[in-house]
């Protein structure tokens, strides 16, 4: 199988996956009635299906598996990005900080009433995603040189830092305390179509345009004076990065807590298959984020039904693990 075959055919996977998830929970629902209140919101001729089957499938499990696949998108087209702009195989959204600060951000807009504005939490999210990714760059920077390990210390760093002020904030706004708790470990239980006319032009552009950026990602790889030779203006392109990570961690986290390892696990199964090259590597890495959130988001809510699990725990049962692996043979490596 050529590799661009394996990237469209994973795109097309999407909608089938989307498709077949949708019947599992515990309502009794068939692909019948799945594909008749698709195709009959698209305008289609089609059996109609029974009112409450339609209930649960437009209503509820449609507008989260959407979110599901945009949302593991995002976040593994942001770990592969991130991957590449510091050379660290283990950077990641939520190992570096990035998601915390879009944590903190999200909190304080829900203390300080700014969620009634409208895009009010996704820019304090958008706004504090940015900061911490900004300290944790010029912290792994220091003395002039982007030391790896400097990096990935200043990233933990940083996340503890900002999840103790979360706690600080959760400390004297007990009132709130259930919902922020639930929010903080992440999952997809408040999805909506309100939600996704936010979520998606905003993951879909900010993917695109890094899909744009993929050449200059692939010159980054061999160092910042090789780019700089190649013609790539690097720091217009760091800078221009940074924001767009930012913005599609910052959105996520804001509708859907922050999710980790996602950005860390999946382009790293990807890069098996395509290779080093971001130009395959970024959709690759969309499409399989996708689906592996869909699949767990699908587990975390039919696993000990009617209870749930938020998928936020189950990614870090996956993820914790891995980076551990990461971690072991990169030692070994050295």
């Amino acid at each position: 199988m050529s590799k661009k075959t394996l990237i469209w055919g994973g795109f097309a996977l999407l909608p089938v996956c989307l498709v077949l998830l949708v019947t599992i929970g515990p309502a009794d629902i068939s692909v019948r009635e799945t594909l008749s209140v698709i195709l009959s919101k698209m305008g289609l001729p089609f059996s109609k299906a029974a009112d409450s089957s339609h209930s649960i499938i437009w209503g509820l499990r449609l507008p989260r598996l959407l979110t599901a696949a945009l949302v593991g998108g995002g976040l593994a087209v942001c770990g592969a990005v991130l991957q590449a702009f510091f050379r660290n195989p283990m950077a990641d959204p939520y190992i570096i900080g990035i998601s915390s600060g879009a944590a903190l951000g999200t909190a304080l807009s829900y203390v300080t009433g700014v969620v009634a504005i409208f895009l009010g939490m996704p820019f304090f999210s958008f706004l504090f995603a940015l900061l911490a990714v900004y300290l944790v760059y010029r912290l792994g920077a220091a003395g002039g040189s982007l030391s790896n390990n400097t990096l990935l210390l200043a990233g933990v760093a940083m996340a503890s830092f900002l999840s103790a002020v979360i706690s600080l904030i959760m400390v004297f706004n007990v009132n709130k305390i259930p919902n922020m708790y639930i929010w903080l470990l992440g999952g997809l239980t408040g999805s909506s179509w309100k939600g996704l006319y936010i979520i998606a032009p905003l993951v879909l552009g900010g993917s695109a345009l890094l899909f744009l950026l993929a050449p200059y990602l692939n010159a980054m790889l061999f160092g910042d004076d090789t780019a700089h030779n190649l013609g790539v203006p690097v720091k217009t392109v760091k800078k221009l990065l940074l924001v767009l990570v930012a913005l599609i961690v910052a959105v996520c986290v804001a509708y859907c807590g922050p999710i980790g390892f996602v950005g860390l696990i999946i382009p790293h199964g990807v890069r098996f298959f395509t290779g080093p090259g971001h130009r395959r590597l970024l959709p690759a890495s969309f499409w399989a984020g996708g689906v592996f959130l869909m699949l767990t988001d699908t587990l975390a809510r039919t696993a000990l039904s009617p209870r749930e699990i938020p998928v936020g725990v189950i990614c870090a049962l996956f993820g914790a693990p891995f980076f551990i692996f990461l971690l072991c043979r990169r030692k070994a490596g050295n």
